[in-house]
């Protein structure tokens, strides 16, 4: 698998979701048994003087009340058993609650998954001859090689300890102090080897199951296409969006007042309407579109004068519908006025100049301040007339 099959890339988000959704988890379960293993340890560790304390008063109170002719006590036996349960239970607890936390944080929840439904290739001998291949065989040799050695290293120091002072105790408490003593230093370096083992194989684990969802260029094409649509396709699409765009720009040419250019590269077609806060872009391009928008103003008598500058600001400040920047006003004017010299005719919007409200030199202070809006019309109005 990988590199020497062809498969160089990263998984893609799709590919390791939909594995997931097929139960192919990269879970570990050295992870799990030994995690479960530390936690149950530990907790037995910190339960065990209770859980002894109570399992010695109930042996204490069935000796004590011991009768020969009273026969089976089932209401007695009932209650001791769910005492010494309920003083032993810790441990178990922990570890069962550890082991479905660690299984969710490897992989979260999966329902239903393609893994869990009965089937025969389960069964399948090759399966179980995949489990001897080199690789496979190799690292759980020397896995399980590591819990031999940690777990007889754990063992060997503590013991040899205990047994050569053992004999030199006073009495049963010292032994049996010494004992525990001796019992959780063992546990301590099981647990710390555990942890060792299980950080190991997850990362070991986790490895693997990038390795084998590894996808060559090939697939990662097919699954962009399959999820996004094929990219000939979508770029197809998009010029022929932009070719419907640019036909609509170039049939509104014909309500242009005025075209500037650049005088070949660019084109840029200007409208001043009745109403309008500003001339408005209609249409512009570059290139071919510039030279059909030429085309169609010399079909339409609109007039194109050069003006470079101006041209290129406003192709590339200002989009398709939109409205001249008060700070093109000055060069806009003069071209708009060449326009109309051109024409022989000023339409009446522009002919009438700034209108003046009746209100606006009285001695109201509010009546003094225009709108943007109507101070740029105004603005511009003035300065053709």
């Amino acid at each position: 698998m990988g590199k020497r099959d062809g498969k160089t890339e990263q998984a893609t988000t799709k590919k390791r979701r939909d594995a997931k959704k097929d139960g192919n988890l990269p879970r570990s379960q050295e992870t799990n048994s030994m995690l479960v293993t530390v936690v149950a340890a530990l907790t037995l560790v910190s339960t065990a003087p209770g859980a002894l304390r109570t399992t010695g008063n109930v042996m204490h109170d069935w000796l004590a009340t011991a009768d020969g002719k009273t026969g089976l006590r089932f209401s007695a036996l009932t209650s001791s058993v769910t005492t010494l349960a309920l003083a032993w239970a810790a441990p178990v607890v922990a570890a069962a609650g550890t082991g479905i936390a660690v299984t969710i944080a490897q992989g979260g929840i999966v329902l239903g998954s393609k893994q869990s439904k009965p089937s025969l290739k389960q069964l399948s001998w090759t399966r179980g001859l995949q489990q001897l291949n080199p690789k496979k065989a190799s690292y759980t040799l020397l896995r399980n090689t590591l819990k031999f050695a940690i777990v007889g290293g754990a063992l060997v120091s503590p013991i040899q300890q205990l047994w050569n002072t053992l004999p030199g105790t006073s009495g049963l408490a010292q032994a049996s102090a010494m004992t525990g003593t001796t019992i959780k230093a063992i546990l301590m370096r099981v647990v710390l080897g555990a942890v060792l083992i299980a950080a190991i194989d997850q990362f070991v684990t986790r490895r693997k199951w990038r390795r084998d969802l590894m996808m060559s260029k090939q697939e990662v094409i097919d699954e962009a296409k399959m999820s996004e649509g094929d990219p000939h396709a979508k770029a197809a699409r998009k010029r022929r969006g932009m070719e419907l765009r640019r036909r609509r720009s170039v049939m509104g040419v014909a309500a242009a007042d005025v075209i500037i250019t650049n005088p070949t590269h660019y084109a840029v077609a200007l409208s001043y309407a009745e109403g309008s806060v500003a001339p408005q872009v209609i249409a512009k391009g570059t290139e071919r579109m510039a030279k059909k928008i030429r085309k169609e103003a010399t079909r339409n008598g609109i007039p194109i004068i050069e003006n470079r500058p101006l041209a290129r600001a406003l192709h590339r400040q200002v989009p398709i519908g939109g409205y001249v920047p008060e700070k093109f006003f000055d060069d806009v004017v003069k071209v708009l006025v060449a326009a109309y010299w051109r024409r022989g005719k000023v339409p009446k919007h522009v002919a009438a100049g700034p209108t003046t409200s009746p209100g606006q030199h009285s001695n109201n202070q509010h009546s003094t301040t225009k709108p943007r809006n109507e101070t740029g019309r105004n603005k511009m109005n003035g300065a053709i007339a």
